[in-house]
């Protein structure tokens, strides 16, 4: 966060002798600030923080900075029109672009009549947030907050399938669909809630659809499924425990009760299909290997016949809720990460007579050899995920994907070790997507800054690029071409000869008449170049202009019949408004979208607060959630996590978060086997202020709560005294309740999901909402909250909500309560 100079701000404030007048508010519910008046005090001694110098500065660096984020600009996304057009036809051109957290900001290009002859605006370009293969790959699925589009490949056409109603200016994300194979089935989690909804299998033909699951939780990282090799059977997660489905059977009206699908207990991280779909089944420390051609048999002798044929024992114990693994020679060699923090390469342990044999197959409860283990915490970053895939050489050695962000610079970037004696290093690239393999295993392909790379998986070098423009989607056609989906374009990619078909556009800088045709200019390419393209009303597909075109031309906004303009929109959801004026009789202005002049209740917003108390295990996920939204929050650093973790503590303040106290000690103030007095906490603050400076060079803004909320009166009024406002969080649901202590106390557990439907539906202006970055020293969760960061940011924009630091809800109250 950049310095500012105090007496640079003296506009701002008013002073009275060396302390502000400003003082913060007294009321507030529980799940608000609790804000107590400061009082003018003697300075404290020196080495335990509390510098009255340095306290003026921070309070008004949180006070300028919480000034700032408060102007609207900063509250949530607004759409903009711009690109006004009209031709002789009232034909009107117009461009409008949204910033919602979490996707890419892109322009789409409008066509509107203004006669009455089209009731409403047509889409002209169709930004590919996401993409499948469906039809064996003849089509191409593109969905974004528009709706669903199919790309024909035969057609050479772009139709809609589905689309928003209206214009869709409320918070939206594009859930992740995992598609079969051979494209002929989707399996998506339809929303049913603000966390959870049911797992549904449907036909890509008809679009007919058949219920898997009907509490499955949403995740913006994965859907709990994994498609067969040859897209005959899927198997999904339901309530503990992986089953398999049959599509052909489900949809011909089949049924069976679940129980005959029951693979066994665990998640979807419990199993892996191999390439010839047999599956590979991990239960605690026990590897099982089930045919494909048995899985109807073992479902239905279960009891009899046990979970397949055992191949081995893992060293350790797999934990399904944290750990992934990837098997290779149907399970001859198994690689498991262990969350997010070591990674193990095991090896079957053959007999002499089953190494010998054509196909050796391992059987028994011996155990995997160990060949490596990796501490993936001997990176120069923390780890955000770990992907393991193997070489595509005849060594078939696992290989290590790491996505993290870097120390330092808190910028993320991508790794790729081959895995042997020692790791060795194959790729390093800065992180855009995430890497998909060829469906035979030997290339790879990823995306970095303005280029889509493919590397072969044997030699690990690279083989081709396809430069031009950031792509943000991309999927494998067959294993020698890719649908590379551009912030500019989408085109087709031939990868063995490095040619490409453009298909269509995503989106547009601006767009023009010219000669009664549409011209789109897109973001200037890698080279500097601006490509122009021309859309064929007769055949409604885009075209590549060769030909030199200006883009200076300019714009009509009146053609005798209608004027056009941009205005102020009344709708907070709309940073302007296009209006038409009717120039005949009647003569009328009107705007184009009528809701953009419907005008809202003012915004209501909540805090999101960061507790670092006493692990660092989910920071990763949460800074890369944070920045991915963009979104605004508050890290409140406990004084035990600093001495634990200096270096994550210095990646937190590096990442330009607000950062508060939590107090120097990780302990239950209220605990009756000792007594705290108002020098105690005054000292504590002033510790954890000095520590927080040792380990970031940086301070803490003067914002602080108890450990785990628990504060009595008298603590706040010294907290207020050395110069801190107290905040107070909603602490109910929690996810501080384990298994253990709803077994044996009765304690209502909650997962995830569970809570944050609870939360969203519990909302409130000014509700403050506290995530703990790392899971329970003790006891078992099957989820953390902090493992659903995206999900409950989302439940909260859904809502209408805006996201804000603590700082700037303190400034928000401070002025309610002073009248300004």
């Amino acid at each position: 966060m950049k310095e500012f100079n105090i007496y640079s701000l003296k506009n701002f404030f008013s002073f009275s002798g060396p302390y502000f007048i400003c003082k913060p508010a007294f009321q507030g519910s529980a799940s608000r600030l609790h804000s107590l008046s400061r009082t003018a005090t003697p300075p404290f001694q020196s080495g335990v923080g509390f510098c009255l110098q340095k306290r003026i500065k921070k309070i008004a660096k949180l006070c300028l900075f919480s000034f700032l984020a408060l102007s609207p600009a900063f509250l949530f996304a607004k759409v903009q029109f711009a690109d006004l057009d009209i031709n002789s036809n009232s034909e009107l051109l117009f461009t409008a672009k949204q910033d919602l957290p979490g996707s890419v900001p892109y322009k789409s290009l409008f066509l509107s009549r203004l006669d009455g002859t089209s009731s409403s605006p047509r889409l002209l370009t169709c930004f590919p947030e996401s993409m499948e293969l469906l039809d064996g790959g003849k089509k191409l699925q593109v969905r974004n907050r528009y709706g669903t589009a199919v790309y024909n490949l035969k057609t050479q056409k772009l139709d809609w399938v589905s689309k928003a109603d209206g214009f869709p200016v409320e918070y939206y994300r594009t859930g992740i669909q995992e598609v079969s194979p051979d494209g002929k089935w989707i399996c998506s989690v339809r929303q049913t809630g603000n966390a959870q909804g049911s797992l549904i299998l449907e036909s890509a033909l008809d679009r007919k659809s058949f219920v898997l699951c009907p509490n499955s939780q949403i995740s913006y990282d994965k859907i709990n499924v994994k498609w067969s090799p040859n897209s005959s059977a899927v198997l999904y997660e339901k309530n503990g425990s992986v089953y398999f489905a049959k599509p052909e059977t489900l949809f011909s009206g089949i049924s069976f009760p679940d129980s005959f699908y029951k693979i066994g207990a665990g998640t979807i991280n419990s199993v892996e299909w191999t390439p010839r779909g047999d599956i590979i089944y991990i239960n605690g420390d026990i590897v099982y290997l089930i045919q494909s051609t048995e899985l109807f048999t073992r479902a239905l002798y279960a009891k009899l016949l046990g979970s397949g044929r055992i191949t081995g024992r893992l060293p350790q114990r797999f934990n399904p809720e944290t750990d992934t693994f990837s098997a290779c020679d149907d399970g001859l060699q198994i690689a498991v990460c262990c969350g997010e923090k070591t990674a193990f390469w095991y090896q079957a342990d053959l007999s002499q007579e089953e190494a010998g044999r054509k196909n050796p197959k391992p059987e028994g409860c011996r155990f995997y050899k160990n060949i490596g283990c990796y501490p993936l915490t001997q990176t120069d970053g923390i780890v955000i995920r770990s992907q393991i895939f193997w070489s595509g050489d005849a060594a078939k050695k696992p290989v290590l994907w790491l996505d993290l962000i870097e120390y330092g610079t808190c910028t993320k970037k991508s790794l790729a070790y081959v895995l042997g004696s020692k790791p060795l290093l194959a790729v390093q690239t800065s992180f855009n997507t995430r890497p998909r393999l060829s469906p035979d295993g030997k290339h790879i392909a990823f995306s970095s800054n303005d280029s889509l790379f493919v590397y072969s998986t044997s030699t690990w070098k690279q083989e081709a690029v396809l430069k031009g423009e950031q792509v943000v989607s991309f999927v494998w056609s067959g294993s020698s071409a890719i649908f590379a989906g551009g912030e500019s374009t989408v085109r087709l990619w031939d990868v063995s000869g490095n040619e490409y078909i453009f298909l269509f556009l995503s989106s547009v800088e601006k767009a023009n008449w010219d000669a009664g045709h549409i011209y789109a200019f897109t973001k200037k390419d890698s080279s500097g170049k601006e490509n122009v393209f021309s859309f064929d009303s007769a055949t409604e597909n885009w075209f590549h202009v060769q030909k030199e075109q200006k883009s200076d031309l300019r714009a009509s906004l009146t053609n005798g019949y209608y004027r056009v303009y941009l205005g102020k929109g009344r709708n907070d959801f709309y940073e302007n408004a296009i209006f038409v004026r009717s120039l005949s009789q009647p003569v009328k202005t009107y705007p184009l979208f009528a809701q953009s002049q419907d005008p809202l209740a003012n915004k209501k917003r909540v805090a999101l607060i960061l507790d670092a108390q006493d692990n660092a295990e989910g920071l990763a996920q949460v800074l890369s959630v944070l920045k991915e939204f963009n979104v605004s929050a508050t890290f409140f650093v406990n004084g035990e996590f600093i001495r634990r973790y200096p270096q994550e503590t210095k990646q937190i303040a590096l990442s330009g978060f607000e950062c508060a106290s939590s107090f120097y000690c990780n302990a239950n103030l209220l605990d009756d086997s000792f007594t705290i007095d108002s020098d105690f906490i005054k000292r504590g603050l002033g510790r954890n202020e000095d520590e927080f400076y040792a380990a970031t060079g940086k301070e803490l803004s003067p914002l602080w709560h108890a450990p785990f909320y628990l504060a009595d009166e008298k603590m706040r009024r010294a907290g207020s005294a050395a110069g801190y406002t107290y905040v107070e969080a909603c602490t109910e649901p929690s996810d501080r309740i384990t298994l253990e202590e709803s077994m044996l106390f009765g304690k209502p557990y909650k997962n995830a999901s569970q809570i944050i439907d609870e939360l969203a539906s519990s909302l409130t202006d000014g509700m403050v909402i506290p995530v703990n970055v790392g899971a329970l020293p003790s006891g078992n969760r099957g989820d953390y909250l902090y493992q659903k960061l995206g999900i409950l940011i989302s439940a909260i924009l859904n809502k209408g909500y805006s996201i804000v630091d603590a700082g700037t809800l303190a400034l928000s109250e401070m002025e309610e309560d002073s009248g300004m």
